[in-house]
């Protein structure tokens, strides 16, 4: 598992682990647009971050919410990103068993298995807490990911559309695909059962000119 995975300049063939990992940049940004949907959350929030790599939406988090703690979970235990957590899981997110409920949730799940991890965190939502990945635009009207919606509390609430296509292997290049942040809500506390869209220009707002 990886704290990004999703395809963007990537070479030819996938890298072990699905290890793409999410730029500062877009780190920053996502958390600036995640972390005021949060506000209902008083106390010391409960943060889970199942795909560390190297730290960087951990160091974002930590950075816009002090005092937070932030469980981690990582595959290869060499990761730098296991010391920017309060508390690094070592093993696979799908299997792990030691994970309680978390008040916000926030990955890059690895493009293979999306589903699977975007499931299993769900498992992990605390009543009234926030769960946000990036994904693949294209997978949002998949009948696989809407099933995650049958029998459950959680809905997509936001799907924040990224302006611009990020590269996720470490050069300053322009990815292949479009992607979305996409925010699961507790319906009983919205009211409400549908996504509503919005732009989201990650590198403004990781300039700190439009967090809003």
């Amino acid at each position: 598992v990886r704290d990004t995975q999703l395809r963007g300049t990537e070479p030819m063939g996938r890298i072990q682990n699905d290890a793409y990992y999410t730029p500062p940049d877009l780190a920053r940004a996502v958390v600036a647009r995640t972390v005021p949907r949060l506000e209902h959350r008083q106390g010391q929030r409960r943060i889970l971050e199942p795909s560390v790599g190297t730290g960087n939406l951990a160091r974002a988090l930590s950075e816009a919410l002090p005092g937070c703690h932030i469980t981690g979970v990582e595959i290869d235990p060499q990761e730098e990103g296991c010391e920017a957590c309060n508390l690094t899981v070592i093993g696979d997110f799908l299997k792990v068993k030691s994970l309680t409920s978390y008040d916000l949730i926030l990955a890059n799940p690895p493009y293979n298995g999306v589903v699977e991890h975007i499931s299993r965190a769900l498992d992990h939502l605390a009543v009234g807490g926030l769960a946000a990945f990036l994904v693949r635009s294209d997978l949002l009207n998949t009948r696989k990911l809407l099933s995650l919606c049958a029998g459950r509390d959680w809905y997509p609430r936001w799907e924040d559309r990224l302006v611009g296509r990020p590269s996720f292997v470490g050069t300053n290049g322009t990815g292949r695909y479009n992607y979305s942040l996409v925010t699961w809500s507790d319906t009983n506390l919205v009211g409400v059962e549908y996504c509503e869209t919005r732009w989201l220009d990650w590198r403004e707002v990781s300039r700190g000119q439009n967090a809003t």
